[in-house]
């Protein structure tokens, strides 16, 4: 079993009984299907009460009333999360497992826990009290107030209406990631510094004066997008390079990995590649 989802599972156990035994709350596990030993059990008891001794905790996570205490381990949801991982609020998330003995305790300390974001794939830390459990389906990988993004098997990603939704409603409004990738201006600033760039802008050179391209200058022009969009992925702060490799990517291997250039490549054709927001 996860180490971080047992603790989050006997932490609320110890919420709603504070004085259960280690031996009762590793019976309450028991019973809700999870295969825990007591050994186990009592190790993390410990150190949820050693945690409570030092000081206040956090909110805990939002449980539904009728939620076992093993609901710790499926599916949360995240919200009011700080400024620098403000991206992630709504997405569905999984708690996944610390490395090390040591980075479970911190993160206990902290009130905090190890999770997988759903939609975008991100492994980050969150607080204890930006989680609360969630009874959505597993094919829902973001919810909020006005939709739900929902995998649908043979059809990709969907948004559905949580509610009714008047006409011309504004449901959704994002800045781009990084402005534009607009080919004139970033060549022209990019390439004298970028030898890679250069060399591709000579080669396209010869094709510059022509009304359409042909396809040896529209493979040229798709390297050249692709070099341009891993600049400026390079350029971006680590929070939207997460939102960034969470695009969709058509020309990295099926087995990954997903690169930066190629996922900018899937997201602009370079038939209309001369300025498109990303």
């Amino acid at each position: 079993m996860f180490e971080a989802a047992l603790l989050d599972a006997v932490k609320l156990i110890r919420l709603e009984s504070p004085d259960a035994t280690a031996k009762e709350v590793h019976a309450r596990l028991i019973a809700e299907g999870l295969n825990v030993e007591l050994g186990q059990v009592k190790k993390v008891a410990r150190q949820v009460t050693k945690c409570a001794a030092e000081g206040p905790t956090a909110t805990p996570l939002k449980v539904p009333p009728s939620a076992p205490a093993s609901a710790a381990i499926r599916c949360l949801r995240l919200h009011g999360l700080p400024p620098e991982l403000a991206h992630l609020n709504g997405e569905h998330a999984v708690v996944s497992e610390a490395c090390t003995e040591a980075e479970s305790a911190t993160l206990l300390s902290a009130e905090c826990a190890k999770v997988l974001t759903l939609l975008s794939k991100c492994s980050v830390t969150v607080p204890l009290a930006c989680m609360e459990l969630t009874d959505a389906p597993a094919d829902v990988l973001f919810s909020n107030n006005e939709f739900a993004v929902v995998k649908t098997p043979g059809r990709g990603l969907g948004m559905r209406a949580q509610r009714a939704l008047k006409k011309h409603e504004l449901v959704l409004r994002e800045n781009p990631l990084s402005g534009s990738i607009n080919i004139g201006r970033s060549t022209s600033t990019m390439g004298a510094s970028d030898a890679v760039l250069w060399q591709l802008l000579q080669e396209l050179e010869p094709f510059s004066a022509l009304d359409h391209f042909p396809p040896a200058a529209v493979a040229i022009l798709e390297q050249v997008l692709a070099r341009v969009a891993q600049l400026d992925y390079e350029q971006l702060p680590p929070a939207k390079q997460q939102r960034w490799m969470a695009l969709h990517d058509t020309f990295s291997p099926p087995e990954g990995p997903k690169q930066p250039s190629q996922v900018g490549r899937a997201t602009v054709s370079p038939s209309s590649a001369l300025r498109v927001p990303l």
